[in-house]
């Protein structure tokens, strides 16, 4: 076989072109060594990354978002969140008697209030809403809403009110 003999080659190659390629102005070649040096990968830390900031939006402003997948779309303003799915699977609550509207595909929170299914006659899909990544988290002085693989929770400063929503299921507190 003649691959060993191509390798030889291949160096006198390489380093021929590197020192033709010198911006060295005349001067000798620098010597290089055809031998190539490698470094190892840093190690992996054993410390637990900090928890995500909450990117924080006004309490004067309603703010717009989306989960990921676009199921979910929600909004904060100064006391309060709201979200709504787009498609679910979960058995959605009872229609109250005296709602004549929308309901049990918004989940609202508010103050000090458990969150709820509000009767409601609008929505709070936005158009072009940023999407708010796994892991990340946006809040006012009010209420934070927390965006993960397994769903969307939203829950007044306190933590003590809040709901938590994904496709298959809802809860809240």
């Amino acid at each position: 076989m003649r691959l060993s003999a191509a390798v030889p080659v291949a160096a006198v190659l390489l380093l021929g072109t590197a020192a033709c390629t010198s911006e060295n102005n005349g001067a000798a070649p620098a010597t290089s060594s055809a031998t190539a040096t490698a470094t190892a990968a840093p190690e992996a830390s054993s410390t637990v990354p900090p928890a995500p900031q909450v990117r924080g939006v006004s309490t004067d402003e309603r703010y717009a978002f989306r989960s990921p997948s676009g199921n979910i779309f929600c909004a904060i303003a100064a006391g309060n969140a709201t979200c709504e799915i787009t498609d679910s699977t979960f058995e959605q609550p009872a229609k109250p008697s005296d709602c004549d509207l929308d309901y049990g595909e918004m989940i609202s929170v508010t103050g000090d209030a458990r969150a709820e299914f509000p009767c409601h006659g609008d929505t709070v899909y936005v158009a072009g809403a940023p999407v708010l990544a796994y892991g990340e988290r946006v809040g006012n002085d009010s209420v934070t809403c927390t965006s993960a693989t397994t769903g969307l929770t939203c829950a007044t400063s306190g933590g003590a009110h809040g709901f938590e929503l994904s496709r298959a299921a809802y809860r809240v507190y």
